[in-house]
């Protein structure tokens, strides 16, 4: 009866890759990570560098040519996540040492993560609002026939379900006023009002969004873009589904 071995192939070694950085950053520079992570946390001084030449990461991982394992460390690099120095003392040494900036690795997974959840938060309000097209598809006829009949005589804009604007509704508050406003809210309000959000400010929503700032900003901006040509319009954040998680 065969014994059983770890691996198929007797004398060779797992390469890991984890999932998230897979897709995140490729299979390639995943194993690379992994293992430069590895190598750092098992050094036999666990010092902060860990020196290889191109033709050692050849021989280290095992499936990679140079040129590859080149195109990994300059896509990591210009990301900020794979910091790489010369530390030899002798100049003609021009092996490579490598670390890993674990607090940028850290901000950009997070930040992946919230960009993915908007992006399921889109794709459900795309397929919300497709359904509520389809069963009030009369509601909308009849709205849109009263709204030609009685613009004659309105003078103040009238949306119709999820309608955008030439122009918003809520007027820009006095100079005064916006140079008393606290300036992480008045940050806030002007960057929503740049991407054509149209929120008065004196909303409520302002105050409960400035710790989650940047996440609000980011979400605004991406669902202006899935608007395709009519992102020049004005529309208010619940037409939009701006909230925060």
């Amino acid at each position: 009866m065969m014994k059983n071995n770890k691996l198929l192939i007797q004398g060779d070694y797992p390469l890991i890759a984890s999932p998230t950085l897979a897709q995140a950053y490729g299979v390639a520079s995943a194993i690379f990570l992994q293992k430069l992570h590895y190598c750092l946390q098992h050094h036999a001084d666990q010092k902060k560098y860990f020196y290889h030449s191109y033709e050692q990461w050849v021989e280290t991982l095992g499936m990679y040519s140079v040129s590859t394992i080149k195109r990994v460390v300059s896509k990591l690099k210009k990301l900020g996540i794979l910091v790489v120095k010369k530390l030899a003392q002798n100049k003609w040494l021009q092996t490579n040492f490598y670390s890993i900036n674990y607090r940028k690795l850290r901000t950009l997974l997070k930040e992946q993560t919230q960009l993915d959840t908007i992006n399921i938060e889109s794709t459900r309000l795309k397929k919300q609002e497709a359904r509520q097209t389809v069963q009030n598809k009369p509601t909308a006829q009849l709205i849109t026939v009263a709204k030609t009949t009685i613009s004659a005589s309105c003078t103040q804009p009238t949306i119709t379900l999820q309608q955008g604007l030439v122009q918003p509704i809520h007027p820009l508050p006095s100079a005064a006023y916006l140079a008393n406003m606290p300036a992480p809210k008045r940050q806030l309000y002007q960057q929503l009002r740049k991407l054509r959000i149209d929120i008065d400010y004196m909303d409520v929503r302002l105050e409960q969004w400035l710790k989650h700032q940047q996440f609000i900003i980011q979400k605004a901006a991406y669902l202006k873009d899935q608007l395709g040509h009519l992102k020049a319009l004005w529309y208010r954040p619940e037409q939009l589904g701006l909230t925060v998680p």
